[in-house]
């Protein structure tokens, strides 16, 4: 495994925790992190290689009606956004990411199957998926 560490968000009565897995992190622990997302309470899901250096870092945000924001860095200031593109990018969407409300680009949003699928090809081996669309920002 590519990943040393998840994080994951958790809004209670307005507090705010963070939980941090280091232990048995497996395929199936991060499909269940990512699963977790409500986009109300539990918002944002985070994985790496290094816990001292954030700087790389897969981050899985949202989880309102199905829909999930997926961005990869690797020296955090370059950002790959997994899109689809077959939404219009001119067309917003509100939603909480990582605690935070405001309105996004709606194609910035893709569903579960791509999210699952970008997070266990990052978990594993440290890189994006090719296969899947990223945009480069």
């Amino acid at each position: 495994m590519y990943i040393t560490h998840i994080t994951s968000d958790n809004f209670e009565n307005g507090d705010y925790k963070n939980k941090i897995i280091r232990d048995d992190i497996t395929l199936e622990r991060i499909k269940q992190e990512i699963l977790g997302l409500d986009g109300n309470k539990k918002t944002c899901v985070t994985m790496g290689p290094d816990e001292d250096n954030p700087d790389e870092s897969l981050m899985i945000a949202g989880g309102e009606n199905g829909l999930y924001m997926v961005v990869l860095t690797y020296d955090n200031e370059t950002f790959y956004t997994l899109i689809d593109s077959t939404k219009d990018k001119n067309d917003y969407i509100e939603m909480i990411v990582a605690g935070q409300t405001g309105e996004y680009p709606e194609y910035q949003f893709v569903r579960l199957g791509k999210v699952l699928r970008a997070a266990e090809y990052y978990a594993t081996y440290g890189k994006k998926l090719e296969d899947l669309e990223w945009e480069c920002t």
